[in-house]
Order: C-alpha cells, then sequence, then structure tokens
C-alpha cells in the first residue's frame, strides 16, 4: 500500500514568515518549512496498481497559472479533541476547480469519492488534548495573517517526503518508532514497495510448512525452531523452515522472512548471506548413486518443465492447448 495526496507546494519567501507564529500551543508538533502544502485531495492508502492509474489520471491534468493568499487561523476539532491548527486560504475558484479534478483523477481511477466538503488550508502543527483556551488564544494572536499573493505555476510530483526514524530495541528484538519523523526535500520519490509475506503453502501442505507470527517458522540447521534476528545482517542466519529426518530441506528468503523481508536490497542479500547454509544442508545428503549429474538434469526438465506440446482450435473462438507437466499432472486433485 502506498499514502497519497495531491498537494499545492508552498514557496519558501511565503512559509518562512509562518515558522515565527509557530509559538504558544503547549506540546505542538510544529511542521516544519519543507511540509508546508496546501492539500487539493487526500487519496489514502492506495494498491500500487490503483497508484499507477491515479498517476495517469492526474498527469492528465492541466491548468493556468493563478494566485492564492493565506490569511486568518483555525482549528481542526472541539475542546481537548482539537487535533490541528491551521493557516487559511483566501477563496479562489481556480483552486477549487483544481482540487475537483484530482477529484476526478480518483474516481477515474477508482477510489472511493471524498463525500466531505473542501476546505483548503494548511496544516502548521498537530495537537493532542490541547488546552483550548491555549487554542483559541493562538487563534485570536493569529486571526489578522495574511500572506503575500503567490502563483501556482508548476506541477510537480513531490515536494517532500516525511520519515519515521527507527531505533532498534533489543528486547523486542526489531525497529520501534522513536515518536519522531524527519522531512527530506524531494522532487521525485521512487518506491521500492515491499510485499505481505504468502504463506499460503501453510495451509496447502502443514506436513513441512508451519508459521510464526506471519512468517514461515525458521529452524536451525538442526531442524529445532528458533527465532531470527529481525535484522538485514543477523549473526546467525537461519533460512531453513522444513528439515526432514532424511536430510532434505525447504529455505526460504526476501519478504518471507522476518530478516529480509520490505526491500529488494535486504531480497539480495539474503540470498548472499543463506546459501552457505543450503550448501552446508547438500553437502550432508548421500550422493545419489547410479545416475549422472546429465541424467538428473534431464530427469528434472522432463518432469518439472511444462511445455506445450499441442494447439487444437476446436472453433473459431475456441482453442485447446495441450500441455505436458508430468509431476503437476500427478499432484493434481480435481
Amino acid at each position: 500500500m502506498i499514502r497519497l495526496f495531491a498537494a499545492i507546494a508552498l514557496p519558501e519567501e511565503i512559509g518562512e514568515p509562518l515558522l515565527r507564529r509557530q509559538h504558544g500551543l503547549p506540546g505542538a508538533r510544529w511542521r516544519p518549512l519543507e511540509a508546508f502544502h496546501i492539500t487539493l485531495r487526500f487519496y489514502g492508502d492506495v494498491q500500487e496498481r490503483v497508484a499507477e492509474d491515479l498517476d495517469l489520471e492526474l498527469e492528465r491534468i492541466t491548468s493556468a497559472p493563478f494566485g492564492l493568499t493565506l490569511e486568518s487561523a483555525g482549528s481542526f476539532g472541539e475542546g481537548v479533541d482539537i487535533h490541528a491548527v491551521w493557516a487559511g486560504v483566501a477563496e479562489s475558484e481556480r483552486l477549487r476547480v483544481l482540487a475537483g479534478r484530482c477529484e476526478t483523477a480518483a474516481r477515474r481511477a477508482r477510489i472511493a469519492a471524498d463525500s466531505r466538503a473542501y476546505r483548503p488550508h494548511l496544516t502548521l502543527a498537530y495537537l493532542r488534548r490541547p488546552d483550548p483556551a491555549d487554542v483559541a488564544a493562538w487563534i485570536q494572536a493569529n486571526a489578522l495573517l495574511q500572506s503575500p499573493p503567490f502563483a501556482v505555476d508548476r506541477f510537480g510530483h513531490a515536494y517532500s517526503i516525511t520519515m519515521s526514524k527507527l531505533a532498534f530495541d533489543a528486547e523486542k528484538n526489531k525497529l520501534v518508532s522513536t515518536g519522531e519523523t524527519a522531512v527530506l526535500p524531494a522532487k521525485s520519490i521512487l518506491v521500492a514497495a515491499g510485499t505481505q509475506p504468502n504463506t499460503v503453502l501453510e495451509r496447502e501442505d502443514a506436513t513441512n510448512f508451519m508459521l510464526d507470527g506471519k512468517y514461515f517458522q525458521a529452524l536451525d540447521e538442526n531442524g529445532d525452531p528458533v527465532k531470527p534476528e529481525r535484522v538485514a545482517k543477523p549473526n546467525d542466519v537461519r533460512v531453513l523452515t522444513s528439515l526432514r529426518a532424511d536430510g532434505r530441506a525447504i529455505s526460504f528468503f526476501g519478504d518471507l522472512h522476518p530478516s529480509f523481508s520490505g526491500n529488494v536490497v535486504k531480497a539480495f542479500g539474503s540470498a548472499k548471506q543463506g546459501y552457505p547454509v543450503v550448501s552446508r544442508i547438500l553437502a550432508a545428503r548421500r550422493t545419489p548413486e547410479g545416475v549422472t549429474g546429465d541424467e538428473m538434469i534431464q530427469k528434472l526438465n522432463l518432469e518439472m518443465r511444462a511445455v506445450v506440446s499441442d494447439v487444437i482450435r476446436l472453433t473459431p473462438n475456441i482453442v485447446e492447448i495441450v500441455v505436458k507437466a508430468p509431476l503437476a499432472a500427478r499432484a493434481f486433485h480435481p
């Protein structure tokens, strides 16, 4: 899933004076200059394929340059539930048209419509259970906020990216949030989207596959269950998930493994770190007798490689394809 929104980035010369207004609210999480933006449409978490469709729809949006002005201040929520303070945006028909086109792009990309009225603003701080009197005083002090006009005259896919800071928790044996964020300026953002581990084999073959949470159960080279370190370079590499009495084993890597899930770099690293384990398991196996290496490869190709053996046109609209796959055919259950 990817979290997306369309927005207008704020010029630095407009945003810098706002920084001087970021005081007077105890506990407020003030937004940094590079995070200032006026949201056009928040799309939320969407599937990668939907994100690609949305990107194509947004690329079709055109708009002549127009001007905007920030004015007034306010908050979202009431009483102790107030959760943000903002700078308002002067009424602009052109801005509403642009926001409407971003909404249309969402619908064309099969994203659910947003039923809320569009209320353009620039978030200055997020709050958690503030004193309502402090918020009211801040709004009153900034009620006359007004920026010089600025032009909306260029289009970009990104202005910055906000990252959560993590730290390794030895007790939990995993990375945990520190509660801090870092905002990095960016014109383009390339996302290597990790996937959820596909553990359907545990349901299909419970004899050889067991789960440890959302991952396969890891084993050491003696076949005993272990807890792999949740770091990309573990001290002890555990890549076995099944080990039979006759020495046959099943290994697992990449997003299926808690040490290496998350991105393609760690997936490549899992193969580099895990192959010695596989090599040792193979070395412990008895060498097959009565068969050469070439004969073994030929047998594997014959049994495991699916080959199209015939294509038969039954009618102008129906084609029968005959596939030869001996091992798959023997394992097939209707």
